[in-house]
């Protein structure tokens, strides 16, 4: 599995919020290429705009909760979520063409 370090657009409390997923991606078969032979995961660490982060306030994209394990880091407003899936995440993948607009 490769190891990766991707920006993502989320949202806290509806407010548009920088992130960055690191871990692994997920490993397809190369025989069948729909096929996922081991499934990726890491951790994220985000930047609140707000000191009062809990994790019911992040959401994906699409409006769909996170779960996971919240610790504070020592970085103003920032926490790390451990338990990410990288299959949950790849829609969140920030884009030059694809960012959020409030």
């Amino acid at each position: 599995m490769k190891k990766i370090i991707q920006p993502l657009q989320l949202t806290v409390n509806q407010a548009a919020v920088d992130a960055v997923y690191i871990g692994t991606t997920n490993e397809t078969n190369p025989e069948v290429e729909a096929e996922t032979t081991e499934v990726g995961h890491g951790h994220l660490i985000v930047i609140a705009n707000s000191p009062e982060f809990q994790l019911e306030s992040l959401h994906h994209r699409n409006g769909k909760s996170f779960s996971g394990k919240v610790s504070k880091i020592d970085v103003t407003n920032s926490y790390r979520v451990d338990g990410i899936l990288f299959s949950d995440i790849q829609a969140d993948i920030n884009e030059p063409d694809k960012k959020m607009t409030e």
